[in-house]
């Protein structure tokens, strides 16, 4: 820029100019000897050092189920009270789990048959209850019902139905 005119501004303006010059200037003098030259900041990196790959853990295959084996079955109950209302649902279940039928279940109470226990086990004054293998319990309280009815006493199990079948 050519100072032409006002020269008092121009010598304000080259003033400034020369400052900055002379500050950059230091600037880049202190930062110099502070860091170091251009060289200095170059970092070699070693290469790095090779490492073997760990072989993927295998899954582990599942062991087998082991086949049930079913418990030993108690005797039926030494109880021979209340044989219950007489309907379709009355009679030897495997309550137990042991693969014979040695539970007996009915309906008892004072308000008569509530029907299929699957759907209740509570009808007014009466409930579902069972005389179970093992005790001398004549009753006994069920919240839920899911045991299918055998043909009789110390029957095998009924088998669920093969819905493949179908």
């Amino acid at each position: 820029m050519a100072c032409s005119g006002q020269l008092n501004n121009c010598m304000a303006f080259l003033g400034i100019r020369t400052l900055l010059a002379i500050l950059l200037a230091t600037l880049s003098w202190i930062l110099l000897i502070t860091y170091g030259t251009y060289e200095d900041d170059v970092v070699t990196v070693p290469p790095p050092t090779p490492t073997a790959t760990p072989a993927p853990t295998p899954i582990p295959t599942p062991s087998p189920m082991p086949t049930p084996t079913p418990q030993a079955c108690s005797p039926k109950s030494t109880s021979t009270s209340d044989a219950g209302y007489p309907d379709r649902y009355r009679g030897w279940y495997d309550v137990q789990g042991c693969g014979k039928c040695f539970d007996y279940c009915r309906w008892v109470g004072t308000s008569g048959s509530g029907g299929n226990p699957e759907v209740l086990t509570i009808f007014e004054q009466s409930i579902w209850s069972c005389r179970l293998a093992g005790g001398s319990e004549t009753h006994s309280r069920h919240t839920s019902w899911s045991f299918a009815k055998c043909s009789g006493e110390g029957a095998d199990v009924p088998q669920a139905p093969n819905p493949s079948r179908f």
